[in-house]
């Protein structure tokens, strides 16, 4: 298992207001801005994911609640790049500091949905996304957060890196699909499974969701965890074709070829059908019948933020993971 995550830099900076006598003191506007980390190359970004790296790139926009003043999903849109990306929020959104000595408490997460108004917010729809040699950056969710702070500790620099940086929210599987020795395979489809008989807080019903409803599954921000409150909300397999061929290099075997797919974090401890598993179909571009073979992935607890690395390998009517 390898631990994903990126830090992020908000900035939250103040205007200072000039006023003159017996005027009442004006609140401080607040202004977001971002910076990663100066060893970020900046090359893997959102829209080119690799593996458990992803970054911002400019027109991205996340959602930032402040629970001092009660501000929830305030949208901060990126432009820029690299050391001098920036956020900003229309004007109608503004934040503000309270005082100098109240205490602030900060969350943010991308993709901004534009209906969230809690800190419980909607997640995007993995049984939506593509399998494929890299992870669905649409499916994929950050999180950040909480972040604490007055406005006079340490300026007004508001900084989401060590243990309130940005991470992902979902757990991330990555099948590594080689052939044996001397054969040639196109892998067809994928189909993954797991679930629960009975749903809890840490127990989806299956690893994906079909919708991003609030009211039926979400993310609480604070509570950093899944809200899910309906049962079949979740599905408990997700099968995609993934026509891939696996070329063959003779007696050296194949260069094996990768597959992401992206699963809600949970505990699943069903059986039969709903025990975690992945069934993959392949042919021989040789000739004969397609082949079918369902294989355990002997891992029940998916964690949020982390990648669970299979290695699976075909030939000579078998399937098997490593």
């Amino acid at each position: 298992m390898n631990k994903l995550g990126f830090a992020i830099c908000l900035t939250i900076g103040s205007i200072g207001c000039s006023k003159e006598d017996f005027q009442p003191q004006v609140q401080e506007r607040v202004v977001i801005q971002a910076q990663m980390s100066q060893d970020d190359t900046g090359t893997l970004t959102r829209t080119s994911m690799s593996g458990a790296t992803a970054s911002f790139v400019a027109g991205d926009k996340i959602g930032v609640s402040e629970t001092l003043t009660q501000r929830s999903n305030v949208p901060y849109t990126a432009s820029g790049s690299g050391s001098s990306m920036t956020w900003t929020t229309p004007a109608a959104t503004t934040m503000y500091w309270l005082n100098s000595t109240a205490t602030h408490t900060f969350y943010a997460y991308y993709p901004y949905h534009a209906a969230n108004n809690d800190n419980v917010v909607s997640i995007p729809v993995l049984a939506n996304q593509t399998f494929g040699p890299t992870p669905d950056v649409n499916a994929d969710m950050l999180v950040a957060g909480p972040k604490t702070q007055m406005r006079g500790t340490g300026g007004t620099a508001v900084a989401f890196t060590g243990t309130t940086a940005f991470s992902h929210a979902f757990s991330l599987l990555k099948f590594t699909i080689s052939t044996s020795l001397l054969s040639t395979y196109t892998l067809k489809s994928m189909t993954l499974r797991g679930g629960n008989t009975t749903v809890g807080p840490n127990k989806p019903y299956g690893m994906f969701n079909t919708v991003n409803a609030v009211s039926l599954v979400g993310y609480d921000l604070v509570a950093r965890s899944l809200s899910v409150t309906a049962a079949n909300n979740t599905a408990a397999n997700f099968s995609q074709s993934v026509t891939r061929p696996i070329a063959s290099t003779g007696l050296l075997g194949s260069i094996p070829i990768t597959v992401y797919a992206l699963v809600l974090p949970g505990l699943y401890t069903g059986t039969g059908l709903l025990n975690p598993s992945v069934q993959v179909q392949i042919s021989s571009l040789l000739g004969g019948n397609q082949q079918t073979e369902v294989i355990p992935l002997n891992v029940t607890n998916f964690r949020p933020g982390y990648m669970y690395s299979f290695s699976v390998q075909i030939g000579n009517g078998l399937i098997d993971i490593l």
